[in-house]
């Protein structure tokens, strides 16, 4: 497994990097999707043709449930009403299209279908319209998968996750009564490979607190550590993206998790958990 679908890295993209819709967007597009399809390049590497790959679909479900989690931990329990939804920026955010079209909450879905030179609205086309009958018309009402008639099964780490969101308080409060009638199941953590990481991420941080520092300086702690346990014991190795790959995909800067790879080396930001490598060592077997 590549570090940037490790599951302390997911939780950075989804609960450490913003506070609107638009941010945790940018870095969960970055990564792990983008490292995704730099790792497995050929077809999925290529950002044009990589939708003829059947992984493409499988990658970008799960990138949708990575939103999931998102909006559950952070927009559904505060309730919104339709007309706050378009507005909040932690639900949506507009943007401009590279085609200089303006996106906006209540902006129509539009596509290019075959070599029609202009857009058409998909629920009104003749071809394609039948695929998108019975759903949403406007961006704003796309933030929640379930309206768009499925739901997920939450699994492992990613349940535990769903449930127990980044341990603000956020995650106590009630979420509302939804209207859909597909919703998502948590199925209970029974792996043994699962409920290590999570005891080892409950010793992190509470050595983190024993050491003054607070619950995400903690999680922070926990994700530097499993990267370096990805570098030093396991299979494969942190990369940066080919220039290859960020010249076709229009990515400036470096991977996020070679980046704080660096940093880790360098002493920039050392880990500052006393005796982590005591603690990678009790749990991975890692002598880091």
């Amino acid at each position: 497994m590549i570090s940037d679908m490790s599951i302390a890295n997911v939780r950075r993209s989804i609960f450490s990097s913003g506070s609107d819709i638009k941010s945790v967007g940018s870095a969960i597009e970055n990564s792990p999707h983008g490292m995704i399809h730099n790792t497995l390049s050929g077809a999925m590497g290529n950002v044009y043709v990589s939708p003829m790959d059947p992984i493409f679909f499988i990658h970008h479900n799960t990138i949708d449930l990575f939103h999931t989690i998102y909006y559950h931990c952070r927009v559904e329990p505060r309730g919104l009403t339709p007309a706050q939804q378009q507005t909040d920026t932690q639900s949506f955010v507009g943007c401009r299209t590279s085609n200089g079209a303006n996106v906006g909450p209540t902006s129509p879905l539009t596509m290019r279908a075959g070599d029609v030179s202009n857009k058409v609205d998909v629920s009104q086309d003749p071809v394609v319209g039948q695929f998108f009958q019975g759903l949403p018309t406007q961006y704003y009402q796309l933030t929640d998968v379930r309206s768009l008639g499925y739901s997920y099964e939450f699994k492992g780490l990613l349940g535990d996750m769903y449930t127990k969101c980044d341990g603000s308080n956020m995650e106590s409060l009630a979420v509302p009564e939804s209207m859909f009638e597909n919703q998502h199941v948590v199925q209970p953590v029974t792996l043994e490979e699962n409920i290590v990481s999570i005891e080892m991420r409950e010793e992190v941080l509470a050595a983190a607190a024993a050491v003054g520092l607070t619950r995400d300086q903690g999680f922070h702690e926990f994700d530097k550590m499993t990267i370096v346990m990805q570098d030093k014991c396991l299979p494969g190795s942190v990369e940066d993206f080919t220039p290859e790959f960020k010249d076709m995909w229009h990515i400036n800067g470096t991977a996020p998790s070679f980046a704080l790879l660096q940093d880790i080396q360098s002493g920039t930001d050392a880990i500052a958990i006393p005796d982590w490598q005591g603690i990678l060592l009790k749990y991975y077997n890692c002598s880091a």
